[in-house]
């Protein structure tokens, strides 16, 4: 069953018990309605005979038809022994029941019964009029009855027809708020057969269907992003690969031909080749990582003293380059972390600074409560270029002719994101880059006793 016929039953159903309840409520208020003024009838009736000298009439059994209200259709007194005096003007025995010698004993208020004296309903009242007798009136509750099957008619059509015309209505209802949800699925149809992410759908309205559209724009949004993000990521990764890829064959070549015969070119040769192997292997490792949405270490996250990891970074950074000096300052605190990912981070932002820095000027670091700061003494990112310093692939016109692939800092953005902090790049006063990392839930360290 589709979700139309789903929600046009649902709407009948309700409906119909709405209409069900309303239409039993009215015909149980009228029925006792109707009641209600026969059994007052009755009373105002009982009053009349108890004004009149019909009591003795009946006890000496004399009444005369003129003696009795015209409205009575059923009249007896009732012994306290079960016996009965009828008026011999009005038809059949009303049925003697306990109410009614209980009310002939002793003095109890009036109470009203529905009989059957032959074929004929009855509406009795019971009532003590004098020690030891009882009145019994009656009155038919035929118009009663002839009133309320009428109703119960009138109510069945009415119900039937209600249903009838909710189910109509709800089909009619039910394909008018779908209609957001069936261009949605058009949508969401067309987008899976073409491919199409630069679809969307009209926002109508700020109710949930229109939430859901506006949602599900966003999300081909997202989508389209994440595709141009991929293509342009193997774009600038074909167009990085290929230059070091043209050397290290033409190198390999030279050396397969064996025109290279002096030993010392030679050896310069196979150096060059070595070195570009080494550079496209960290090429791909840095593309393979920025091709996840985030990073995958191998290390589960654990609490770790920065501090120390810098340090240790910056060993690592002087090993390699052999820069000098370092100036540290690193207080005692801990965050938690991938030891080798931030490591990693620390990594690039410190060869960074090494790149630019001239010879014998100190690099200085500095970590406190959770914050990395790396200052080098080069000349600083011109401003123009400082919105892209951490996008892929990015290189100022004065970095192209340095080694690097111009991921280094994109690989740093992405470490510190993934962590929950931020990373940021400034000028240092006096000159020079600064590059701040910011990390969250730092702790101080105690001091050691």
């Amino acid at each position: 069953m589709s979700l139309r016929a789903r929600l046009a039953v649902a709407a009948a159903a309700a409906v119909a018990v709405a209409v069900v309840l309303a239409a039993g409520a009215a015909y149980v208020a009228t029925a006792r309605q109707l009641r209600a003024q026969l059994d007052v009838q009755l009373i105002g009736q009982a009053d009349d005979v108890a004004g009149r000298d019909l009591l003795e009439q009946l006890v000496g059994r004399r009444a005369a038809r003129s003696a009795l209200p015209d409205q009575v259709v059923y009249l007896q007194l009732v012994g306290s022994d079960g016996t009965v005096v009828r008026s011999p003007s009005r038809p059949g025995d009303l049925p003697v029941t306990a109410e009614a010698v209980d009310a002939a004993t002793r003095r109890v208020a009036p109470t009203f019964q529905t009989v059957d004296v032959g074929q004929e309903r009855v509406r009795v009242l019971t009532r003590s009029v004098r020690p030891g007798i009882a009145l019994q009136l009656g009155l038919p509750v035929a118009d009663i009855d002839a009133t309320l099957d009428r109703l119960r008619f009138v109510l069945v059509v009415v119900v039937v027809a209600g249903v009838a015309t909710a189910t109509v209505l709800g089909l009619g209802v039910a394909s008018t708020a779908l209609l957001p949800v069936a261009r949605l699925t058009e949508a969401a149809e067309h987008v899976a057969a073409t491919q199409d992410l630069g679809a969307s759908i009209e926002v109508t309205g700020s109710d949930e269907v229109g939430r859901l559209a506006a949602s599900f724009n966003a999300m081909l949004s997202a989508l389209d992003a994440s595709r141009q993000a991929q293509r342009q990521l193997v774009a600038d990764a074909s167009h990085e690969l290929r230059t070091p890829l043209a050397t290290l064959r033409l190198n390999t070549e030279l050396l397969g031909r064996g025109e290279i015969t002096d030993p010392a070119a030679r050896a310069e040769v196979v150096h060059d080749v070595t070195t570009q192997i080494d550079e496209l292997t960290a090429l791909v490792g840095d593309l393979v990582d920025l091709a996840r949405d985030e990073p995958q270490p191998a290390e589960a996250p654990r609490v770790l003293r920065l501090d120390e990891l810098v340090a240790a970074a910056v060993e690592r950074c002087r090993r390699l380059t052999s820069h000098e000096p370092f100036a540290l300052a690193l207080a005692p605190c801990t965050v938690t972390g991938q030891p080798a990912t931030l490591a990693r981070a620390v990594g690039n932002v410190l060869d960074n600074a090494v790149k630019w820095s001239p010879a014998g000027a100190p690099i200085e670091v500095r970590v406190a409560a959770g914050t990395v700061e790396v200052r080098d003494h080069g000349p600083g990112v011109p401003e123009v270029d400082r919105p892209y310093v951490f996008d892929r692939f990015f290189r100022s016109p004065a970095a192209r002719s340095l080694p690097g692939s111009g991921l280094g800092l994109a690989i740093v953005h992405q470490v510190v994101e993934a962590h929950g902090g931020r990373v940021t790049l400034g000028v240092a006063p006096g000159g020079g880059t600064l590059v701040r990392l910011e990390l969250p839930g730092a702790a101080e360290v105690p001091a050691s006793p």
